[in-house]
């Protein structure tokens, strides 16, 4: 987008010449260039044997949680350790697989995350947790995808874990309406029939 000289003028005391805008997707593929990219990182997420460099900035703008965790309030949010644990800007996520992780800060960075039947219910715990509606979106899409009569009932325990009305709502349909209404989760985490 160019602006005129004197619209230019007008809003700004900069001299002559054309002012240009980048587009969002310049802007997007900028950023997305930072995704774990040590260039002024300040924060660094060890997933088990894996770490992933970030930005404070972005990760907290994405995500409520993350902002809170990274905050002084928390043990994230210092910048010194001692004893053994994660070193100065550096987090521990435990739980959760480094590759589901860094997909997640993929959809931090870039808006996209790739999103497959094998991660899609990993992945919408994460963003369940690091509260990303768009991607959670996502990921129930996927998943609502590979609803099948064999993993129905997981399915349908598992939206309704993350309030996923869609999720349930396709599960309970391919399980029959027997299954929505009497399907009970068990500390074993098996659903039984009564």
């Amino acid at each position: 987008m160019l602006l005129a000289h004197e619209e230019r003028s007008r809003r700004s005391p900069v001299g002559a010449g054309l002012h240009t805008a980048m587009s969002g997707g310049d802007v997007a593929r900028r950023v997305s260039t930072l995704l774990n990219n040590e260039l002024h990182a300040d924060v660094v997420f060890r997933v088990g044997e894996t770490s992933f460099s970030a930005h404070r900035c972005l990760i907290t703008c994405a995500s409520e949680p993350m902002r809170a965790m990274l905050g002084e309030g928390f043990k994230e949010g210092t910048t010194s350790s001692g004893g053994g644990g994660p070193t100065s800007g550096e987090v521990e996520i435990h739980g959760i697989e480094a590759d589901v992780f860094f997909e997640f800060l993929r959809w931090v960075y870039t808006g996209e995350a790739f999103v497959t039947s094998e991660n899609a219910v990993a992945l919408l715990e994460v963003a369940n947790m690091y509260d990303a509606p768009p991607l959670k979106l996502a990921c129930g899409r996927v998943v609502v995808a590979h609803l099948a009569r064999d993993n129905c009932v997981m399915l349908l325990e598992t939206g309704r874990r993350f309030e996923e009305a869609t999720l349930v709502a396709a599960a309970s349909e391919v399980g029959g309406k027997k299954l929505s209404e009497s399907c009970v989760l068990k500390k074993s985490e098996l659903c039984v029939f009564e």
